[in-house]
């Protein structure tokens, strides 16, 4: 569902985003990873109320080989907060956010 969101979204608004997901040497995986003119964004998606440790470890292995990246965290929790620089959020309130008129960085300011 997710991936949906995000194909309509960046096709609707031309936000001219490649959608890729992403795989390390030692097969950690980010479920997807949007890159184009506004930056490089990671999206790993976790059928979850929490945030375990282990459940941040691909975005963090990414942001280690692409620093200049912003990683989010999506979950079923109710709170929005940073651990170690991921944005963590509800992933209700980032979908709802995706809005044809908004870019990435409304999106995550929203």
């Amino acid at each position: 569902m997710v991936f949906q969101h995000l194909k309509a979204w960046n096709a609707y608004e031309n936000n001219n985003f490649e959608i890729y997901f992403w795989r390390s040497r030692g097969i950690v995986e980010v479920d997807f990873v949007l890159y184009g003119e506004q930056g490089i964004f990671a999206i790993e998606v976790k059928n979850s109320d929490k945030i375990r440790k282990q459940d941040l470890r691909s975005l963090n292995e990414f942001m280690s080989d692409y620093p200049e990246s912003h990683t989010i965290f999506l979950c079923r929790g109710k709170e929005r907060l940073f651990k170690n620089n991921i944005l963590c959020l509800p992933c209700d309130e980032f979908l709802y956010a995706l809005h044809p008129d908004k870019t990435i960085q409304d999106i995550l300011n929203y």
